[in-house]
């Protein structure tokens, strides 16, 4: 596999209940230290909903996906 197609998962993702709901959040970037991050939120049956915005840093992303939840419930 090339560097270019492997993904960094940053430690900042995480697991939560939201409304009763099981909910994970994973934050990525590409393999490139100069990828920009992005976060997919993962529900208890498996539907992803992906940003669409890319981030400067895994705690911007991270952020972002805890506003969007806020937002959404």
């Amino acid at each position: 596999m090339k560097a270019e197609d492997e993904v960094v998962t940053s430690p900042l993702s995480r697991s939560l209940d939201v409304g009763g709901k099981h909910l994970m959040i994973n934050v990525y970037r590409g393999a490139l230290r100069d990828d920009d991050w992005f976060y997919e939120v993962v529900d208890g049956d498996g539907r992803a909903e992906v940003s669409e915005f890319m981030f400067t840093s895994d705690q911007d992303a991270l952020d972002a996906a805890l506003r969007a939840l806020r937002l959404s419930h």
